[in-house]
């Protein structure tokens, strides 16, 4: 089935469930629940629902579901001096091969606790790191069904059937400690500029890990600093957002061709509200790293990972429309074959309401590798995918 025939039944589907939902739907608060002694409860989360239809090298279009849930728990105390202090995690219920998370689908997203004062952010336990946390790396209307950092992937890797994104991910934020258990403080804002650095023992992600011993193995790095530097202004109908973060790790045991790690990158957008209800934003970021695929156990003395990423949208009202390009490159390194990952993304949204999105778009990727690691005796796919996702968010 061509995809542009698909394209149009997805349409069609996507504007006949959005008038009644809107309709029927009201805003959805989280759930927030009075514990006493001014300690409070709040519970949400958010399920993605996708149905899309892809073809890879030119073979048949497949078309199929995809599903993720999660839950959100915050508890939290307001004290009389302002500061407030709490526990958040978010827990991966339900996930597919197609679906999930950026930290290797585990029941325990993040677990951490914080204490939020005039003087700033303290964070400690499972949680991104400053780097990843104060990112700005462009504009996107579904972030989920991107293709730079996207936690939905419609493509496999035939015969071992992993999800493509496992082989390599283009991930334009740095993000070298993903969930590993860390401590972290983020500076108060001040004429713009906010300040975040995170300390990552080992990139293990116990409870207590933050006191532990770096674990035996291949590449492990230990010691692993987040710094980051993030700005927003605004000017008139103009705000402007810029970035940039690295992440350097220290080698926990000598390998032959591994290195410390060093990853870093820059990123920024550009708002302009030409009305009340229209919005247009420009932005991109560039990532480089001496890892191989960004996989942080693999830092090399040779070769390098890049990612180069630009996106566009523009808001009328309840509808968006979106652009995105990206561009990612793995250097041969380790044994390991040379990789290069490239596509862009074309997409239209309609928000029926404050918790629920539907989006429509369609994706192409061609995949090079030096190695056949798609299929025996190919080095190269196109890689087109259709595909219709919605999402409700409390």
């Amino acid at each position: 089935m061509a995809w542009w025939r698909i394209g149009l039944s997805l349409l069609a589907g996507l504007l006949l469930v959005a008038a009644p939902a809107q309709a029927q739907l009201s805003g959805l608060s989280p759930l927030k629940l009075d514990l006493g002694q001014d300690w409070t409860a709040h519970l949400g989360g958010d399920v993605n629902l996708t149905g899309f239809s892809a073809s890879q090298s030119q073979a048949p279009w497949r078309s199929q579901p995809t599903a993720s849930i999660f839950a959100d728990a915050r508890i939290d105390k307001l004290f009389a001096n302002e500061w407030r202090v709490g526990v958040v995690t978010k827990l991966n219920l339900y996930h597919d091969r197609y679906s999930g998370d950026n930290y290797g689908n585990r029941f325990f997203a993040k677990a951490y606790g914080f204490v939020r004062t005039p003087y700033g952010e303290l964070e400690v336990g499972r949680q991104d790191g400053a780097a990843y946390t104060m990112a700005i790396t462009g504009p996107l209307i579904a972030p989920q069904v991107a293709l730079d950092d996207a936690n939905i992937s419609f493509f496999v890797a035939p015969g071992t059937l992993t999800n493509l994104s496992r082989v390599f991910a283009l991930r334009s934020a740095v993000f070298s400690t993903s969930n590993g258990s860390k401590l972290s403080y983020f500076s108060p804002r001040l004429l713009g500029l906010q300040l975040g650095v995170s300390f990552t023992p080992s990139l293990a992600r116990g409870p207590v890990s933050v006191l532990g011993a770096v674990p035996a193995g291949s590449g492990r790095q230990s010691d692993l600093v987040d710094a980051a530097l993030n700005y927003t202004g605004y000017f008139g109908r103009t705000s402007l957002g810029l970035y940039a973060g690295v992440v350097h790790g220290q080698l926990a045991h000598a390998l032959p061709g591994h290195s410390d790690l060093v990853d870093w990158g820059i990123g920024g957008e550009l708002d302009y509200a030409f009305s009340d209800s229209l919005t247009g934003a420009l932005g991109g970021a560039y990532r480089q790293s001496n890892t191989y695929a960004f996989d942080p156990f693999a830092a090399a003395k040779t070769g390098q990972s890049d990612i180069l990423h630009g996106s566009a949208t523009l808001v009328f009202k309840s509808y968006k429309f979106g652009v995105e390009y990206s561009d990612g490159t793995a250097g041969a390194a380790l044994g390991l074959p040379h990789l290069h990952l490239a596509g862009y993304e074309l997409s239209t949204a309609y928000v029926v309401n404050r918790n629920l999105q539907l989006t429509l778009g369609f994706q192409h990727e061609r995949f090079a590798s030096t190695g056949a690691l798609l299929s025996a005796g190919t080095s190269s796919q196109g890689l087109n995918a259709v595909f219709l996702f919605a999402r409700l968010h409390v």
